[in-house]
């Protein structure tokens, strides 16, 4: 490994200590994992399109595979009580989910700049909303601190968005 790309790997695990120092701050006692995905190039950060759509399209994935095989534990998790209506609900949840999991992860691949350029203003939005409920949820007792969890992924997927869209990376790669 050359010098350069150790000093990369350096300021790469800086960020991470600073991110999870933060999420220390928020949720003190919890040790967890918390992905990057993001790549320092010189001074500039940079979002690949493939990357961030993905890791979108792989923990959209997931979650939807929850909401709909398995709703009662899903709801449950966010300590809620279920009742038909809200199982119901959460299945159509993830049903959207898995549609826009199936778009997103298709379209990581994509080499023309239109498509990509509509499907992160696409998921963009999706997340942006989220990011809005989920902080909704969490601040009027809706969802249990587990909550916390999804509005960090959906917020930090909304950076990756934006860096996407704002940086040269997600449109050239």
């Amino acid at each position: 490994m050359n010098r350069k790309s150790s000093r990369i790997v350096i300021a790469g695990r800086a960020g991470v200590k600073e991110i999870i120092t933060l999420y220390s701050i928020i949720f003190p006692g919890n040790r967890l994992f918390i992905p990057v995905w993001y790549l320092l190039k010189g001074s500039r950060l940079i979002m690949k399109f493939k990357t961030i759509t993905s890791v979108a399209a792989i923990l959209t994935f997931i979650n939807a595979s929850f909401f709909i095989f398995a709703p009662v534990l899903s709801l449950s998790l966010l300590g809620r009580d279920t009742n038909l209506t809200g199982i119901m609900n959460t299945r159509i949840s993830g049903a959207c989910a898995l549609g826009l999991s199936v778009m997103t992860w298709l379209a990581k691949d994509f080499e023309y700049s239109e498509t990509r350029r509509l499907v992160t203003y696409g998921m963009l939005t999706t997340l942006c909303i989220l990011v809005v409920i989920d902080l909704n949820g969490i601040m009027t007792g809706a969802i249990n601190e587990l909550g916390w969890l999804i509005f960090i992924a959906d917020f930090f997927l909304s950076l990756g968005f934006i860096l996407s869209i704002f940086t040269d990376g997600g449109w050239d790669q």
